[in-house]
């Protein structure tokens, strides 16, 4: 299945609506093919999307998903949602929610979701405690961007070097990193109450990960 080519219509859409917007911020073709991919497998029947942009991380997403999976995807505009409800329309499986990332992370339920994409701030760069927290054991959990982007804000590679030190020295997830498309990391959970370490969570260097 070459999803980039069975999805050329909707995706041409997304690209031409997220321009008159302006959102500049949009998923990596290859990232969001390598997303349908892993949101294919069966066992994967909650899906979760923090950052849902205009909708092409989740166009793929929903298109290989298994048809008795649930997908919620959230995203704190309403203009960017909308362009992807128009595009992705008539799936009652989708939940497209209109939140703060962070606020739904935190009232979500722990060990509830088999696939998380971070694809925004929330889940990623802060409540990073919350999105392993609700991804069930042996569930995946992926990041992209991690690689230098030309719209990256100033000092954000220590964020980025920041993240990928603390999931390398965690013993409770497995992660691989993959310089490759915008740079990725997938990580696995290895147990029900699996968590980030305490001492980790209090070096300085990575309290911003994690909520108050």
């Amino acid at each position: 299945m070459n999803y980039t080519r069975k999805l050329c219509a909707e995706i041409q859409q997304i690209h031409r609506e997220t321009l008159d917007v302006e959102f500049d911020m949009q998923c990596d073709l290859e990232v969001a093919n390598l997303c349908a991919l892993l949101a294919s497998q069966h066992g994967n029947h909650r899906l979760l999307e923090i950052g849902t942009g205009t909708g092409l991380s989740t166009l793929f997403i929903a298109a290989a998903k298994p048809t008795n999976s649930i997908l919620d995807t959230v995203d704190n505009s309403h203009a960017f949602s909308e362009i992807a409800q128009r595009v992705i329309k008539g799936d009652e499986s989708i939940n497209f929610l209109v939140e703060d990332g962070a606020d739904f992370l935190i009232r979500a339920e722990s060990n509830y979701y088999d696939f998380i994409f971070a694809d925004a701030w929330p889940g990623k760069y802060s409540h990073l405690d919350h999105a392993l927290r609700v991804l069930k054991r042996g569930g995946i959990y992926i990041v992209d961007d991690l690689m230098p982007q030309n719209n990256w804000p100033e000092n954000h590679q220590r964020r980025v070097d920041a993240l990928l030190e603390l999931l390398e020295k965690t013993e409770h997830f497995a992660v691989n990193y993959m310089k490759w498309g915008s740079g990725v990391a997938i990580v696995t959970k290895l147990d029900t109450n699996s968590c980030i370490e305490s001492e980790l969570r209090q070096d300085p260097n990575y309290q911003h990960f994690f909520s108050s």
